[in-house]
């Protein structure tokens, strides 16, 4: 199959920018889900090469190896899930069941529970490397399809469908949600005007991951006992991404500013989870030096957050954040989605 050949894939990781959350099934199911986030330059990578031990995963970034077992009853806990996950379906599905000795590497520039879609965004990144060495030719819709599919309901992990359908596609996107398709529109956004995005965000680190599962459960409640009016505030968070995305087409600073603004406000209303004394200090911490408007990546409770300032106070407020941690940068916008490559 590989004959000495090496696979590797990298797929991006992204910022939600409006409507997080409205990708969860349980809204969509009942309301179109609208999402508009951004691919940025930080991501997950995989590789697949020969392996003389039978199927076997490592997870480079965690210092974790594992050995497939066929006999799953034996097996020890399985710390790889994502990756053995997709190995069993990839090879059940399009290989009739015989299992391909070869070992699955990844490492992600980010860790997981970011909020930046790590977890989705690694298992896109290997479904596109088995793409390659299967010769597939599976399109962008049919990879985030499988993602969600391996990670939401074989691996039963909580969590919407926005971070697959952004790594597979890559770029600017504003997405559709329902029971019974997606719609993915690319976003013609001005390159003078991503510049100027880029010289205004900043990503943050609030030194803690978090797990998204508590604070998903809590909204799916919510939103099934219709307590503390859960619904109308996703129906917010839903007018949010139409919001952002005419400011984005027209190039508007301020109006995405104050959308970041009101859709914050909207998700801290969807769970008590979404924040804490932690972020609450780094966002004070942070207008105090300038920002305009700061949200949360991805479910909340942790993570990285992502601050607006003008071009004039962003380089100020990055270095006041340097020194709470280093693991601050500005946005970086990549357009490219998941795509992989042979080594010979």
């Amino acid at each position: 199959m590989l004959k000495n050949k090496i696979v590797r894939s990298r797929a991006p990781l992204r910022i939600g920018l409006s409507g997080g959350g409205t990708d969860l099934k349980s809204y969509y199911e009942k309301n179109s889900g609208e999402v508009i986030n951004a691919t940025i330059s930080k991501f997950a990578y995989a590789e697949i090469k020969e392996s003389i031990n039978g199927p076997e995963f490592e997870s480079i970034d965690h210092n974790i190896q594992q050995k497939y077992y066929l006999n799953n009853e034996s097996a020890p806990i399985r710390e790889l899930l994502l990756h053995e996950s997709v190995y069993k379906y990839m090879i059940k599905t399009f290989c009739g069941g015989v299992n391909l000795p070869i070992k699955i590497s990844t490492y992600c520039e980010a860790p997981i529970g970011s909020g930046l879609g790590s977890s989705s965004t690694l298992t896109i990144a290997i479904i596109k490397a088995f793409d390659t060495i299967l010769n597939l030719g599976l399109d962008k819709y049919e990879i985030a399809e499988l993602g969600y599919e391996i990670e939401r309901n074989i691996c039963k992990l909580e969590g919407g469908k926005q971070d697959h359908y952004s790594s597979s596609f890559g770029g600017i996107n504003h997405f559709t949600f329902t029971k019974d398709y997606t719609k993915t529109n690319k976003l013609p956004v001005e390159e003078w005007f991503k510049t100027e995005m880029e010289s205004s965000m900043v990503l943050h680190f609030t030194g803690t991951s978090r797990f998204s599962d508590s604070i998903i459960k809590d909204q799916t409640e919510r939103m099934k006992t219709n307590k503390d009016k859960n619904p109308q505030d996703m129906n917010g968070l839903r007018k949010e991404a139409f919001n952002m995305k005419r400011s984005l087409l027209q190039s508007d600073m301020k109006g995405i500013t104050n959308s970041i603004k009101r859709n914050w406000e909207y998700k801290l209303k969807t769970s008590k989870l979404i924040s804490n004394q932690n972020i609450n200090h780094i966002m004070d911490y942070a207008y105090n030096h300038g920002a305009e408007a700061a949200k949360v990546s991805g479910a909340g409770g942790g993570g990285y957050i992502l601050f607006i300032a003008s071009a004039e106070k962003s380089y100020n407020l990055r270095a006041r954040l340097l020194e709470k941690n280093p693991d601050t940068s500005f946005v970086r916008f990549h357009d490219k989605g998941a795509y992989s490559w042979i080594i010979k």
